[in-house]
C-alpha cells in the first residue's frame, strides 16, 4: 500500500473520526536489517519488504519487529534463490 491508497482508503470517513493505526515505512525495515541483523540492504528491498508484509498482513497477529525480521529473511531467501538460478 502506498500513501496515495491509504488517502484514498480514508476519503469516506469524516476527519474527526478515532482510528487506531500504526505506520511502517520502508526507513523502519533499513534501520532494523542495519542495527538489529547487521546486514546491507537497498532501499528497494526495504519497499519490496514492506510490500510484503501489508499484503500478508494478519490482524490477529499485528505487525511488530519481529514481523519485520521475517519479512527481512524472506527477502534474502528470495534474492539468494533468484542469483543460484542465475549461475
Amino acid at each position: 500500500m502506498t500513501v496515495k491508497e491509504l488517502k484514498q482508503d480514508l476519503k469516506g470517513y469524516k476527519n474527526d473520526m478515532p482510528i487506531a493505526f500504526t505506520l511502517w515505512v520502508p526507513d523502519d525495515v533499513l534501520y532494523y536489517a542495519s542495527e538489529d541483523m547487521e546486514i546491507k540492504i537497498t532501499k528497494e528491498e526495504a519497499e519490496e519488504v514492506i510490500r510484503n508484509i501489508h499484503h500478508h498482513a494478519d490482524c490477529d497477529l499485528g505487525i511488530s519487529w519481529t514481523t519485520i525480521e521475517c519479512g527481512i529473511d524472506d527477502m534474502l531467501y528470495n534474492r539468494k534463490e533468484i542469483e543460484l538460478k542465475k549461475e
